[in-house]
């Protein structure tokens, strides 16, 4: 019966690949893990068992390099199929994708069982070659199958957003007085131009545009925020942060009113000003739970991301 299966199982791989090839343009190449150096835009890399076979055999080790035959493109990789052996000792057969041209650049991942399976994994925006070097590794039992479809993409460089009020944070200021939010000094990385700049005033409404003029309508605090976008489509990464507090309107209860007086005659003025006390309970989200994978080889990356620094300043850590 685990022949039969098996058989069966070759079979449907073999179908397959062959659907998933005939999708691809009629000039893409089909290149295996087996051929070391590969430089094309268009195409799909297989394991060593090659297109219409069964699959990669046991005791493996293939490296390749991927780079890209355009200038200035980068190489990503969308996995069409990833199906690897967990049987035999460990380390379990997996795929080590590198970000560049060899093992000494840093390591995108290490990938076993089904994990790339309908993903995809690119080039980094600070990979200089663009290229994805690919190491397969397989134990002494137990074999699999995967596949990924080689295609180009421009990296994306983020743009850096610079925005000022004309006056040190936090401004200061009432209802209704209008502030100048200025992002003229925002800059695109080179070859590139901001095409858009969008303003988050924190109090439901937006604006567009370098320069741009906003009143608040309500006391409190407001935390204005910046998008710019290059013509690559690339958005900043770093937040902006222009906090701006809207101060309230005092009450004047017990004030003298108005009242008529000779000339010549006193009258005893009363000022009576309370001020109104704004607050705000903090929020607190810490979003939805994170699940560690515990698979052997298996690694996980996180991102943290700071603010209220400078741009273009060395990390605190």
């Amino acid at each position: 019966m685990i022949g039969i299966a098996r058989f069966l199982q070759d079979i449907a791989r073999a179908i397959w690949f062959s659907c998933a090839l005939l999708a691809l343009p009629v000039a893409a190449q089909v290149f295996t893990i087996a051929d070391g150096n590969i430089t094309t835009c268009t195409g799909a890399i297989l394991d060593s068992g090659g297109q219409g076979g069964a699959g990669y055999s046991n005791n493996e080790s293939f490296t390749a390099t991927i780079c890209s035959d355009l200038p200035g493109q980068s190489i990503s990789l969308s996995f069409v199929t990833f199906n690897l052996s967990a049987a035999g000792t460990a380390p379990a057969d997996n795929l080590m994708i590198y970000d560049g041209t060899s093992t000494a650049d840093p390591l995108l991942g290490v990938f076993v069982g089904t994990q790339l399976q309908g993903q995809v994994v690119s080039a980094s925006p600070f990979n200089a070659s663009g290229c994805l070097t690919l190491v397969f590794t397989s134990n002494d039992n137990g074999t699999g199958v995967w596949a990924g479809a080689i295609t180009c993409y421009t990296p994306c460089l983020p743009p850096t957003a610079i925005a000022d009020m004309g006056e040190p944070a936090p401004a200061l200021v009432c209802v209704g007085e209008t502030v100048t939010f200025d992002c003229s000094a925002s800059f695109a990385a080179p070859g590139y131009t901001i095409v858009q700049q969008e303003w988050d005033f924190f109090d439901g409404s937006t604006a567009t545009g370098a320069v741009v003029n906003h009143a608040f309508a309500e006391p409190g605090q407001y935390v204005v925020q910046l998008t710019i976008t290059d013509d690559n489509g690339c958005t900043n990464t770093n937040l902006v942060d222009l906090q701006v507090f809207v101060g309230t309107t005092p009450l004047f209860t017990g004030t003298t009113p108005d009242l008529s007086v000779c000339q010549g005659g006193t009258i005893d003025l009363i000022g009576v000003v309370a001020p109104v006390t704004w607050s705000a309970l903090p929020t607190i989200d810490f979003g939805a739970g994170v699940y560690l994978p515990d698979n052997v080889g298996q690694t996980f990356s996180s991102q943290l991301t700071y603010d209220f620094f400078p741009p273009d300043q060395p990390s605190p850590m």
